[in-house]
């Protein structure tokens, strides 16, 4: 699990090679600069779930680790779970029209 790692912008920059074979699930939450998992790739045999809050039911999965963070925060998925993950009230004030 990565949590509240707002500089992290991947997990590990050097060019080796990872294995981690027994890895089946990944949760990052509130990690928004991340990227990607690695600089090179990472073999993961039997992950086929990420997501990115432990108390949420979405999994995601694009093929390998990498890419599968890659697109999480293309898609701007981590980040507006993030941004709005814990707003309980939301209130305007003197706004006459208010587009969504």
């Amino acid at each position: 699990m990565l949590e509240c790692l707002p500089s992290l912008i991947k997990f590990c920059s050097s060019e080796c090679f990872m294995k981690f074979p027994l890895l089946e699930k990944v949760i990052v939450g509130e990690c928004p600069r991340m990227k990607i998992f690695s600089a090179r790739d990472t073999s993961t045999p039997i992950l086929r779930k990420v997501k990115i809050a432990e108390n949420d039911s979405e999994w995601h999965w694009k093929g390998n680790l990498n890419d599968t963070i890659y697109n999480m925060f293309e898609d701007k998925v981590c980040l507006f779970r993030m941004a709005f993950g814990f707003l309980f009230s939301l209130v305007f004030f003197g706004c006459i029209v208010v587009d969504f």
